[in-house]
């Protein structure tokens, strides 16, 4: 995480600097769009990957504060959760400022203007960076809600030490396959999801580096169960393994969209 941030401020110093390079040299056509988007393909990845890891470390402070306020105090460091989240979320507040500060220039370039068609582009693309990152910080806030939930019926490892999740999807079961000798038969209640569909379960697939989870929703949104299956088939992805499988049935799944 500190190298990450030390990424993200250095990114922003070098474009702050490039910015005031242009600006000495008032002989030269300024070209700050041309310069923004030489600069995109950085503060993609940056943003992205910071977006991915800002709520684990905003999570970990809010569980451990009392640790790291007497870890801090006892070497006469006063902690203030409040401004380190704060601090935390500049990166942010930074990126989403490029896409105003573009369309603010845009403004007062006099037409015809060398840099205009760029600028227009770097506004689309600053824009859809922003959003991305949004997207990625909600999508990680669902894992993080999951991940501090109760997973009744799990055998495994505790599943916040199974990594950081490839994919969450929201999924209803709506068919079930099961071997008839199967000593543990699953029984899928039918329910009334989102929209009025009726005929099947509200369940969540995680899907880990190491591992697949199906875990169906219960009445407490803190509380989901656990359901072994084999693999998950549907009509928009391939067949997905599960290697903790101890049950042969096959679920047919529709998506649901995440953010709703």
């Amino acid at each position: 995480m500190k190298a990450l941030l030390n990424q993200a401020i250095n990114m922003h110093q070098a474009i702050a600097s490039a910015l005031m390079d242009m600006k000495q040299r008032p002989d030269e056509p300024k070209r700050v769009g041309k310069l923004f988007l030489n600069f995109a393909s950085t503060v993609n990845a940056i943003g992205c990957d910071y977006s991915k890891v800002h709520l684990y470390i905003v999570t970990g402070l809010d569980k451990n504060v009392d640790l790291i306020e007497r870890h801090l105090t006892s070497r006469g460091i006063k902690f203030q959760l409040a401004r380190c989240k704060q601090q935390l979320c500049l990166v942010f507040d930074r990126l989403g400022r490029y896409p105003l500060l573009l369309k603010e220039i845009e403004r007062y370039l006099e037409h015809p203007h060398v840099d205009r068609e760029d600028i227009l582009q770097a506004m689309n693309v600053y824009g859809e960076i922003t959003e991305r990152c949004a997207i990625l910080r909600k999508f990680k806030e669902y894992d993080i809600d999951i991940l501090l939930s109760t997973i009744n019926s799990w055998q495994g490892v505790s599943i916040d030490k199974l990594g950081d999740p490839i994919l969450t999807l929201r999924v209803v079961v709506t068919d079930v396959e099961q071997d008839p000798t199967d000593p543990s038969p699953i029984v899928l209640h039918t329910t009334t999801v989102d929209g009025g569909v009726r005929g099947g379960q509200l369940s969540v697939v995680m899907i880990f580096p190491t591992c697949v989870l199906l875990l169906a929703r219960t009445q407490h949104s803190n509380v989901y169960e656990f359901t072994p299956f084999r693999r998950i088939v549907n009509r928009f992805a391939p067949v997905v393994s599960h290697s903790v499988a101890r049950t042969r049935m096959r679920v047919i799944c529709s998506y649901q969209p995440l953010l709703t």
